[in-house]
């Protein structure tokens, strides 16, 4: 077999077995690239490494090696793509996922063993060239994911609203108002003595509520003071009139928030932090979404959640992160200026799963 024609295959299966899956799953969520601050650039990068850099890595393997070595291994790496296919479709199965898991590779050698006799198998995976192509389209410019790649490039619109006072905002991530109240309904002093300090010299608005479940809705709805809408993304292409472009015209903004993107990259350069990091990091929770979309839930014990947030998989996983940390630079930007200014902080605290004891102290939990 010509190699060309081998790389097109190993296309097609991988496309099928890891691409199409995985551009069908975050298509539909485009919440994982919008709370990292991927940008258009990032998320069209992603889409074209993850269908054409392991093919073509694959095929490189192949090359290198002299027949018949390389008709061995192409052999091996169409029966584990078309394995690793298979157990997608059959991983919901009552059965154990060990026997899921033997049956999805039984499968994967059956179908090896008939794209070497049989050439109608090898004409169909031909024919099928087209479709790594069909799903990238899909993927870029009719899903979730084409909010941002189609979204153009960000313009920093500020009102140029001059800010009379220092402005302080401190976002808390699923913080119920009970869990701060005393049988009174008052805070609970003993609890909490400094929200109970500071809602005593402060104008607490006590029925006060989001007015959304998940925090990339309800975060950005505290920043536009407007109801969300179930197409929106948190990002500025989304939200371009809120508190950063309100004030950002006239006052110094610190903003330190890894969920929601709402202040532009010209208002606020560095947020997303840098290519490498955002590369780094999407790569890292792709494949643990992954590893949750082809094995089945019983063989997923060791593998990170990924029901608690949109990113930082891994790291949250380790328990490296602190989701009460900021970054030092924000740290020391907190003392008087003689020039207005806005510092924003969104804490993904105490966001589920707790982990916290009342003290502060961090326990250890099965995630």
């Amino acid at each position: 077999m010509r190699l060309r024609i081998a790389a097109l295959h190993l296309l097609v299966l991988w496309s099928f077995a890891v691409a199409q899956p995985l551009f069908n799953l975050l298509g539909d969520n485009g919440e994982f690239f919008a709370a990292r601050g991927s940008t258009r650039w990032d998320v069209i990068l992603f889409a074209f490494v993850v269908l054409f850099l392991p093919p073509a890595i694959l095929t490189g393997l192949e090359a290198v090696l002299p027949q018949p070595a390389r008709t061995v291994v192409h052999i091996v790496l169409v029966g584990g793509l078309v394995g690793l296919f298979v157990l997608q479709a059959i991983r919901d199965a009552s059965w154990p996922g060990w026997v899921l898991v033997v049956l999805a590779g039984l499968l994967g050698a059956a179908a090896a063993l008939v794209y070497v006799r049989v050439q109608g198998a090898r004409v169909v995976l031909t024919v099928l060239g087209p479709a790594p192509l069909l799903f990238l389209a899909l993927f870029l410019l009719d899903s979730d994911a084409s909010r941002l790649t189609l979204s153009g490039t960000d313009t920093a619109l500020a009102a140029g609203q001059r800010a009379k006072a220092p402005v302080v905002l401190v976002a808390f991530d699923e913080l119920p108002l009970n869990s701060l109240l005393n049988a009174d309904g008052r805070v609970d002093k003993a609890r909490f003595p400094n929200f109970a300090r500071l809602a005593a010299g402060s104008t607490w608005y006590a029925n006060a509520s989001t007015v959304a479940e998940g925090t990339t809705h309800a975060v950005p709805a505290i920043l536009t003071g407007r109801y969300p809408k179930a197409d929106e993304l948190p990002v500025y292409a989304n939200h371009r009139q809120n508190l950063f472009t309100l004030l950002g015209g006239e006052a110094d903004l610190h903003v330190a928030d890894d969920e929601t993107h709402l202040c532009p990259p010209k208002l606020c350069p560095g947020l997303e932090g840098s290519f490498g990091g955002r590369m780094r990091g999407l790569a890292e929770d792709t494949g643990v979404v992954y590893l949750h979309q082809l094995l089945p839930d019983d063989l997923t014990d060791g593998i990170p959640s990924i029901a608690n947030g949109w990113d930082n998989f891994l790291r949250d996983a380790s328990g490296h992160s602190d989701p009460g940390a900021v970054e030092p630079e924000f740290a020391e930007s907190l003392h008087p200026s003689a020039r207005p200014a806005l510092w924003y902080v969104h804490f993904m605290l105490p966001h589920s799963p707790w982990s916290y004891l009342p003290a502060g102290q961090r326990y250890s939990i099965r995630q």
